[in-house]
């Protein structure tokens, strides 16, 4: 076959698998959500004035439907500004399932602080194009409070009540 014939054939192909929508695969986002979990942030030491936070997150999530399987386990990092009553910054998260898939998740994440925190909302983009909305409870104020004042908290535990993925 003529080098002519061939690129006719190929551009003939091309057209072809434009008319009838053949298109490369692409993920679609999730829909499902998990009923708890625990996230851990293991930090730089942090007290009562407001400073640059860094941090390894860990963590679980359970009780999940509509997502690759009933579990998780995530690992990542976190970096912002903030203290022991309140810190914003960017997490930036790999989710390993119990069937091996894995999700990342990359975005802004708040962590309220205080004496009594309360619960907060975080929506996170994730890789697959979706998001992930963490409804997690206050953080465990009372194994912080004595570090904290003398600014050395470094470990933090945030019970996770709630994920939907979109």
């Amino acid at each position: 076959m003529s080098i002519s014939r061939f690129a006719a054939l190929a551009v003939g192909l091309v057209a072809a698998g434009s008319l009838v929508g053949i298109a490369a695969p692409q993920a679609s986002a999730m829909a499902g959500s998990c009923s708890g979990g625990q996230l851990t942030m293991n930090t730089n030491p942090i007290g009562m004035n407001e400073g640059p936070v860094t941090a390894q997150i860990d963590g679980q999530l359970t009780g999940c439907t509509g997502t690759p399987s009933q579990t998780a386990h995530f690992t990542g990092d976190f970096t912002g500004n903030g203290s022991c009553l309140d810190v914003n910054g960017m997490v930036n998260a790999n989710l390993d399932w119990g069937n091996g898939q894995n999700t990342t998740a990359n975005g802004p994440y708040h962590v309220a602080g205080g004496p009594t925190p309360p619960p907060s909302t975080n929506t996170v983009p994730t890789s697959d194009g979706g998001s992930m909305t963490v409804q997690q409870a206050g953080p465990d104020a009372g194994a912080v409070t004595g570090p904290c004042l003398s600014d050395s908290a470094r470990t933090l535990s945030v019970p996770i009540t709630n994920v939907t993925f979109a």
